[in-house]
């Protein structure tokens, strides 16, 4: 085989080369076989920079009266395909451990009231900075769970970056209110890494 194809070095004999056939088919194997390796490595690779996860809060967390409070998620995790969850330590925090941009959706289950005035979630990068994904809403006078969620995309630098899920409530009472936790009605939390 004199000669290879220009995209992928396949070999191919030219016309004036003296047949050989199976000498030439096993060439031309073994290239393909290496070529499809090369792509199996490759999308291997791309697959480990995709890290998603989704984490559900395991049980009820008191959230005080109109405080910014992170929720805690304590349970085990769901997803968590590349450890950037720790349900042991700051276990409200999503650290990605691979810098690029991520898509960030939680739901906020809050047990129901009567006297609500709204009910907030967000999303906290960091510790101080809000991030621009604020989602309020005022549920009425029915004492039901009540849902809120939220979505953000976000650059994350792949090491000390970490994000929060928010909750704020105001209430006539000014008291404490319980997230909400059933097989139904939890928070939970979900992520994924969308580019570079």
């Amino acid at each position: 085989m004199a000669d290879t194809t220009a995209n992928y070095a396949l070999p191919y004999p030219e016309s004036t080369d003296a047949p050989e056939v199976w000498t030439d088919m096993q060439n031309l194997a073994e290239a393909v076989d290496g070529a499809l390796g090369d792509v199996d490595n490759t999308i291997g690779e791309a697959a480990s920079l995709k890290p998603a996860g989704r984490i559900i809060a395991s049980g009820t967390q008191s959230i005080p009266h109109n405080t910014a409070t992170a929720i805690a998620f304590s349970g085990t995790d769901e997803i968590d395909t590349h450890g950037q969850h720790n349900p042991s330590s700051n276990n409200s925090r999503i650290t990605p451990n691979v810098a690029g941009v991520y898509r960030f959706t939680g739901t906020l289950a809050m047990g129901g009231r009567a006297d609500w005035t709204y009910i907030e979630a967000g999303f906290r990068k960091n510790g101080s900075a809000a991030l621009p994904s604020y989602v309020r809403i005022q549920p009425g006078s029915n004492n039901t769970v009540r849902m809120v969620q939220v979505s953000v995309m976000q650059a994350m630098n792949g090491s000390t970056d970490y994000v929060e899920l928010m909750a704020l409530h105001l209430n006539a009472a000014v008291a404490a209110q319980v997230t909400n936790q059933s097989s139904q009605y939890s928070s939970s939390l979900e992520w994924e890494r969308i580019r570079d």
